[in-house]
């Protein structure tokens, strides 16, 4: 996924088919295009690095006494020798309740107690959650 977003973010209407191509497609690329953090790119910059195959022929043992971890875990990442472990997208709880009047209402105060318990099943909900609203909608059918 990472190197998909990089190279997505670099070329337009790149494709790759095999991991030969796309190590080289990597290699090519800047390092300010990598996503590594600003500190990072400029200090590889200082040292008169410009591209990743720069980076990838110098030796580990060397950038892991001279740059934060997070440097080889990018690199590593982006070349796919470490998974990138993402977290599953977890939609809003929703909360739909009805309450079905068998009667028709001609009075606001016969609504009261339905809506009493809506609301008191609302909170209920919230409360197990250790969440709440600012607003809400009701729908009367």
């Amino acid at each position: 996924p990472v190197a998909a977003r990089v190279l997505a973010n670099s070329h337009d209407g790149l494709a790759i088919e095999d991991e030969t191509a796309l190590q080289r497609q990597l290699s090519a690329l800047p390092l300010d295009r990598l996503g590594l953090s600003r500190e990072l790119a400029v200090a590889l910059g200082r040292m008169g690095l410009r591209h990743l195959r720069q980076v990838l022929e110098l030796p580990r043992a060397a950038l892991a006494r001279r740059f934060p971890a997070e440097l080889l875990l990018h690199i590593d990442r982006l070349c796919g020798r470490s998974p990138l472990a993402l977290e599953h997208y977890r939609p809003p709880d929703t909360f739909d309740l009805r309450i079905e009047l068998n009667f028709d209402v001609e009075s606001h105060q016969a609504l009261l107690f339905p809506l009493r318990r809506l609301s008191a099943d609302l909170a209920a909900f919230l409360a197990g959650r250790d969440s709440g609203v600012q607003r809400f909608t009701l729908h009367l059918e």
